[in-house]
């Protein structure tokens, strides 16, 4: 959408109106990288690696029919997985050089 400005005459024969610049506020852009090298960090890689065995050894011992430990593995993991998950992610941003702020 186009600004219509209003001059005065003897500015356009002057071209005085050639010389007014708007400024614009500066804008603020925030960004965040994680290099992927980071997840072979050994503190990421055993709390990732132990999710996952619990997850296998629930499915390993649901198929060979001991439900009940399987549940109570279960009711653990869905206690101990969102404070596995918002504590790795604090650990990740707080503790680790390769994580690039810019």
């Amino acid at each position: 959408m186009k600004c219509v400005h209003t001059i005065s005459f003897s500015d356009f024969m002057n071209r005085n109106y050639e010389k007014v610049e708007q400024k614009k506020k500066p804008t603020r852009a925030y960004s965040l990288y994680i290099n992927p090298i980071l997840f072979l960090d050994p503190t990421v890689c055993i709390i990732g690696g132990s999710i996952i065995s619990l997850a296998l050894i629930e499915k390993f011992l649901i198929r060979q029919g001991n439900i009940d430990i399987a549940m109570i593995i279960q009711s653990i993991i869905s206690i101990l997985f969102p404070i596995l998950a918002i504590g790795s992610l604090i650990y990740v941003l707080t503790h680790l050089p390769l994580v690039g702020w810019m």
